[in-house]
């Protein structure tokens, strides 16, 4: 498992970088950012100058580790060095555990879960981790033929960590350590924030807590999706944005367009939640006085734009040439069409009714405001299930109940929390500027994204962002009335315990005797029938094809397993893949790719058409799309041999 050698090298980045500056944070904040970037131009320049496979990637990472070894050789006095980090991580510990073991002990438990939990997250099998198969394949990142338009034109920053993991692992073992760092990033930058808005080292322990308790960010701490990891991006985009902003060193210049780059690269919410502190960092920049003759002001900028656009340019580019659109049309069937008052109002409402959601008798507080929300879209003259600002087709809104799932739990404690700080803090006479700004610019961000894009019965992950950034604000404020603070780290502690071991795809604790409990936490959407999928038994007792399977639930993952064990006993030494966009394609990827077979997907509808082989051949044909007892392709006849429940396979004849 060569893994562990991405894991040393941010140990030692991490060294390099503490020796330099003596601040613990923000010299993890730096070795995560360099480490980063590195995995980014790396596969960009392996991409174009060779290929993307083991040798070159082992390769990267021993002359990465030699360079660092190199750099920390130079460095003089090391052992007093390392002795004066742990008196240092002694110090800022002090009267801080009432925050630090509760955070410990989620940091503990989601690594533990992280590690021992085989990747289920239904965009993962879909997208995230199928696109990095398929560059395996071809050992470069160029775009492909498939009908999953995901699989090539969203932003590839986590795939890109995930795909050198795998290289070095020969597997996707360590795939959820992506999220789980990037949730260790976030808990550090968002107290090192809090630090840069004056607060006490208390006060950025006890932020870092709130941080920590979110119950969105605990469940994405585990898996692999990117919403967590741009939302680290963010925070250190903001940080560093503040820093430059105070001393204009290019240092900070530096930092902070690397976080800029990596946030675009990482999800597009990136651009949203940045764009009003880059505002605030333009403002700042024309109220200094003759900043238009100070060199280090104009080098840092054009060194900030030049690195966001550096590590986004292979990107880029490979969508220009395909789509003609540097972002892919990633964002057609997200961005809001209807951009009226009326339908910002809508979605804002919505958007929030994502975390007010609860279980109740009679689902009577659903209800309640359920009722409220269709009042005041009859009021607007608008549908609540709106088209034009709903993503999905014929998707019926609805308020979810509480939930423990990746993609559809709330934050209902935090958000309660937020409206409730918020609105004693503006009640107050005094208020600080700065903190007021950092609020404005908080919820600018969040109007900006109601704004832009349709609402989604999934989408509070994506709030995530936002929920970090404004946890700041809350602890700042809370701070002020220290006799509140014990029983906010209490509850909120206390309240994250289901989060972490009743997680809907790896629970600790199993879901067998607790089934109805479990029935009355799903959320509903009976149209697709979806979310009635979770894993009932322990992740500690569970067999690897229960979790990906669900113990059999989920019907298409069961059959994707099966098909997966019928074509290697045929010895089939080419695929291809006739699906829809929604098929979890990864799970055959995953076994027939490293087995040297060739897969491909065929008869793919669109622009992406264009790209699919004319030569290619397949020995055999596993399809979603028909039931036929034959079907053509390339002037060939298939015949079946083999039908599931939701996949058929058919040889060529």
């Amino acid at each position: 498992m060569l893994n562990f050698l991405i894991l040393f090298t941010i140990i030692l980045a991490f060294f390099d970088c503490y020796f330099n500056s003596k601040q613990i944070r923000e010299s993890l904040l730096k070795a995560l950012l360099v480490n980063a970037v590195s995995i980014v131009f790396s596969t960009e320049i392996l991409n174009v100058c060779f290929k993307i496979n083991f040798v070159y990637i082992l390769g990267f990472w021993i002359l990465l580790i030699a360079f660092l070894l190199f750099r920390l050789s130079k460095h003089v006095n090391r052992k007093e060095k390392v002795v004066e980090l742990i008196e240092n991580i002694k110090k800022e510990s002090t009267g801080v555990s009432l925050f630090l073991i509760p955070i410990f002990i989620i940091l503990s438990i989601t690594l533990f879960l992280a590690l021992i939990s085989p990747v289920n997250n239904t965009d993962s099998l879909t997208y995230h981790l199928s696109r990095i198969m398929y560059w395996l394949q071809d050992e470069h990142l160029s775009h492909f033929a498939t009908n999953n338009h995901r699989q090539v034109a969203y932003n590839i920053f986590s795939e890109l960590v995930i795909l050198h993991l795998y290289v070095l692992g020969k597997s996707d073992f360590a795939a959820n350590l992506v999220q789980w760092f990037s949730f260790l990033g976030a808990i550090a930058a968002c107290s090192l924030l809090i630090k840069q808005l004056g607060g006490s080292i208390k006060t950025q322990w006890f932020g870092a807590l709130i941080v920590a308790t979110i119950p969105m960010i605990v469940l994405q701490a585990t898996s692999t999706q990117n919403d967590l990891v741009v939302s680290f991006f963010v925070v250190c985009g903001v940080y560093f944005s503040f820093k430059y902003v105070q001393e204009f060193s290019l240092e900070n210049a530096i930092y902070f367009g690397l976080s800029l780059g990596l946030a675009e690269l990482t999800k597009g919410t990136g651009y949203i939640f940045l764009f009003p502190f880059c505002l605030w960092l333009a403002f700042r920049v024309l109220l200094e006085k003759n900043w238009w003759k100070l060199s280090k002001i104009w080098i840092g900028l054009i060194l900030i734009v030049m690195l966001s656009v550096a590590i986004n340019l292979g990107y880029y580019a490979r969508n220009w040439v395909i789509f003609h659109d540097p972002l892919g049309h990633a964002s057609d069937r997200i961005s809001l069409e209807n951009h009226s008052p009326a339908a910002l109002i809508s979605n804002i409402t919505r958007q929030i009714s994502l975390h007010i959601g609860m279980h109740s008798p009679g689902n009577i507080w659903n209800n309640f405001w359920m009722n409220i929300l269709l009042t005041l879209h009859d009021f607007l003259g608008i549908s609540i299930s709106d088209p034009l600002t709903t993503f999905g087709e014929d998707s019926v809104f609805k308020i979810p109940r509480f939930s423990t799932t990746e993609d559809f739990s709330g934050n209902f404690l935090h958000f309660l929390l937020i409206i409730s700080v918020s609105f004693f803090y503006f009640l107050k006479g005094k208020k600080e500027q700065t903190l007021s700004l950092f609020w404005f610019a908080c919820v600018l961000g969040f109007i900006m994204f109601c704004a832009l894009l349709r609402f989604q019965l999934f989408g509070s992950r994506l709030h995530s962002p936002f929920f970090l950034l404004i946890s700041c604000f809350c602890a700042l404020v809370i701070a002020e009335r220290k006799a509140i603070i014990k029983p906010v780290v209490i509850v909120l502690s206390l309240a994250t315990l289901p989060f972490l071991l009743l997680n809907f795809q790896k629970p600790i604790l199993s879901f067998h005797g607790l089934t109805m409990l479990a029935k009355k936490f799903v959320p509903i959407n009976e149209k697709s029938g979806a979310l009635a999928l979770y894993q009932k038994k322990s992740i500690l007792d569970a067999t690897y094809q229960d979790v990906l399977t669900h113990e059999g639930l989920d019907i298409q993952a069961a059959d994707f397993l099966t098909m997966d064990e019928i074509i290697l006993k045929k010895h089939f030494k080419s695929i291809g893949l006739e699906l829809l966009e929604d098929d979890k394609d990864y799970l055959m990827l995953r076994v027939l790719i490293p087995e040297g077979i060739e897969v491909r997907q065929i008869a793919v509808k669109g622009i992406l058409g264009k790209l699919e082989s004319k030569t290619f051949l397949p020995e055999a044909i596993v399809s979603s799309r028909s039931t036929a007892q034959e079907i053509q392709y390339h002037g060939h006849i298939y015949q079946k041999i083999s039908t599931g429940k939701y996949l058929s396979i058919y040889k060529r004849q």
